[in-house]
């Protein structure tokens, strides 16, 4: 039987697989995807940046991500515009902060991206921008040529699987103009998604109201769709449906689950307490038929990106007490 930490190097979550979440990285993993993204964001977005960047590092993408609030200078310029001329992906993010702020820093740095596109062909994917809550592109205060490119809408700033999968597949192709009939920003109309997942979900569902692996997986899926309120309900339809009195050990699978849909919606506090109650009970993390899950695998799986630099989260990861396999 594997050790929880030979586990955590190898396999990810089973949820991650089944989400369709790329590989991630891990140190005995695949080297990082090559080319940097550049966010570019105003400081009043900086946490919603932070998950950005969070959940593409997750996946060995490089970020160049600066949360130092004392922008300006000669040799702080210097550094911007040497990344914005070497970065691979620009990615502003907008919000209702940027539309308030007529002025600042982040709008030299978009303005410092146009000009290379300036030296680019047409249709290279470069700009890509990332709207964070309900702005519209029509009235955007962004340069024009934000408007001629695919935009990306995070819904609760959450960074879902088909994000991260679309900004991966951008790093990874070829540098050459997109075709006439395609966005260079948008995947295949073939290519299978999260999307795709709900309605075969649902006709499970329906097939077997009681199914409560197929609740889980639905909360999964609308989760990483950004659907919030759903997702939680029918999360909690699979707790509802897996008492703890008829089945302990897929109780505490089902919580789980929860948790995770919890740590994808933005409810970090109900997420980060139904971890540590769980961390309590050996084998308790079990998802589905995995069992191996425990503080080893949450410190490097990509499933746990939202809760990174929560110093609860990294509290319970390295809490002596939590630290044995817990199988």
């Amino acid at each position: 039987m594997r050790l929880g930490r030979d586990f955590a190097s190898q396999t990810p979550h089973p949820i991650c697989q089944l989400l369709a979440f790329p590989t991630p990285v891990t140190p005995s993993g695949p080297s990082p995807t090559a080319g940097a993204v550049f966010l570019s964001y105003a400081r009043e977005d900086a946490e919603a940046a932070r998950r950005i960047a969070d959940a593409l590092r997750a996946f060995g993408m490089e970020v160049w991500f600066d949360q130092n609030e004392l922008r300006g200078g000669d040799s702080w310029d210097a550094k911007i515009r040497k990344q914005i001329k070497e970065c691979a992906l620009f990615m502003p993010v907008v919000s209702a902060h940027t539309q308030e702020r007529g002025e600042g820093y982040f709008r030299r740095e978009w303005k410092l991206a146009v000009e290379r596109t300036g030296d680019m062909a047409a249709g290279i994917a470069f700009v890509l921008p990332v709207v964070i809550d309900l702005t519209t592109e029509a009235d955007a205060l962004v340069p024009e040529e934000f408007m001629r490119v695919q935009w990306t809408r995070l819904s609760g700033a959450l960074p879902s699987a088909e994000f991260v999968a679309q900004v991966k597949r951008l790093l990874e192709a070829p540098r050459k103009p997109a075709g006439p009939t395609r966005s260079a920003s948008l995947p295949a109309a073939s290519e299978p998604g999260l999307a795709g997942l709900e309605p075969n979900l649902r006709a499970d569902i329906k097939r077997d109201p009681g199914d409560h692996g197929a609740w889980m997986r639905l909360g999964g899926v609308l989760a990483m769709l950004g659907q919030k309120d759903e997702a939680l309900r029918s999360a909690r339809r699979a707790v509802e449906l897996t008492p703890e009195t008829h089945d302990r050990i897929y109780a505490a699978g089902r919580r789980a689950g929860l948790a995770f849909v919890q740590t994808w919606t933005g409810e970090r506090d109900a997420a980060i307490t139904a971890y540590a109650a769980l961390l309590c009970q050996a084998g308790s993390l079990m998802f589905d038929d995995n069992p191996e899950l425990n503080v080893h695998v949450m410190k490097v799986d990509p499933c746990f990106a939202p809760l990174r630099n929560d110093p609860r989260f990294e509290a319970l990861l390295n809490d002596p007490k939590n630290n044995a396999p817990l199988f």
